[in-house]
């Protein structure tokens, strides 16, 4: 069990260092270069949709590489595919080749998440294995939010984001010997996988998660800011994110303790709630920031629960496929989710985010009520 634990806080680290460049600091950082060059808000939009973009062309080739190469060597070159861009990016500012340099760090992103998220449930005892993701959910959390504190204490940050992933770099070394290889089978590929079992539904819970996500991060402060709410701009984000933080241990322990479908089901209810209730108490900051950090952990907690599922049920030689299946997921919905918001807001300018939430929440929560078994 020590060694489990030693494992686990390594691979936390890694990942908490990578999601502070990958997610946190990079994508703000081109913004703002973008920005100040004058490029135009499309322009912008489309550099940083580049990543996601690699994800869905590449992703379902992951788990190939994880059977041939491991844990470690794979996260490896997923830090190496996010670091060598980054010196071209804080050389250059234009968006196309912007756009390039961002769809390979796209692809190192995807290899660090599936490698990690894998590794995560190969390494934790069964018994720990909810609170662990759970945990592990957090460290991403926290990653996102040091982000933008790279950005505000140094005048280099892409070149900070090369020296912090050679620090992770420096981490994976001392899980050398901790590396697992989990022979994946043929039939296994995330399209296969996606099918067996309850699958569907983590997909599902993926696809939720990245919607509502994506969706609330970029359309909250804005709202907050148009109609003068009781929280600013800045603390609607802060609540959320610190929900979306600090809630995923509670949601591990909660699958751990009552198991997977109650806790899938209430994640489900509370962002279906949350999403109806934001527009009705927007001028009582108190209750603003209660409804914010819940729903906001119950946003993050669809994902940590198909994290979490998936590892119980889809069997070790199915892992990574699963969570592939799972990203992969994410990522449509993370695309899908603020064009189809965007529209909303344009007829429903208070409304849309609800809306298109808690539609999608309610068909999440509608599978699960017909999910057999």
């Amino acid at each position: 069990m020590r060694t489990s634990w030693r494992h686990l806080a390594l691979i936390n680290a890694v990942s908490f260092l990578a999601q502070t460049v990958q997610i946190g600091t990079v994508p703000p950082a081109l913004a703002l270069r973008l920005e100040a060059a004058g490029a135009s808000p499309t322009s912008i939009g489309c550099v940083a949709a580049a990543p996601w973009v690699a994800i869905l062309i590449f992703g379902r080739g992951v788990p190939a590489v994880l059977n041939r190469a491991g844990f470690v060597t794979s996260t490896l070159a997923g830090l190496a595919l996010s670091a060598l861009p980054l010196f071209g990016m804080a050389s250059v500012a234009d968006p196309l080749a912007l756009f390039g340099l961002n769809f390979i760090s796209g692809l190192g992103l995807i290899l660090r998440w599936i490698a990690c998220d894998t590794w995560i449930t190969a390494v934790a005892p069964a018994e720990i294995r909810g609170r662990a993701i759970g945990m592990h959910e957090t460290f991403m959390g926290c990653g996102i939010a040091a982000g933008p504190i790279v950005l505000a204490v140094s005048r280099v940050p892409l070149l900070v984001c090369a020296a912090l992933l050679a620090i992770s770099a420096l981490l994976l070394l001392a899980l050398w010997r901790a590396d697992v290889r989990i022979r994946t089978e043929v039939s296994a590929m995330p399209a296969h996988a996606a099918r067996g079992g309850g699958l569907r539904m983590l997909m599902a819970a993926g696809a939720l998660a990245g919607l509502a996500e994506t969706s609330a991060i970029s359309f909250l402060p804005l709202m907050a800011q148009q109609a003068n709410w009781a929280l600013g701009a800045a603390a609607v984000l802060f609540g959320f994110g610190l929900g979306g933080t600090l809630l995923q241990v509670p949601v591990g322990w909660l699958a751990d303790g009552y198991g997977d479908r109650i806790a899938q089901r209430l994640i489900g209810s509370v962002v279906l709630g949350g999403a109806v209730a934001i527009p009705f108490c927007t001028a009582h900051a108190g209750l603003l920031a209660v409804v914010l950090f819940l729903w906001g952990g119950a946003v993050g907690g669809a994902n940590t629960l198909a994290v979490i599922e998936a590892g119980k049920r889809a069997g070790m030689h199915q892992v990574s496929p699963a969570m592939t299946a799972i990203a992969l997921a994410y990522t449509v919905g993370s695309i899908v989710g603020p064009v189809l918001v965007g529209a909303s807001q344009a007829l429903l300018p208070m409304f849309g985010l609800a809306g298109v939430v808690a539609l999608a929440a309610g068909g999440f929560l509608l599978m699960e009520a017909r999910r057999p078994g």
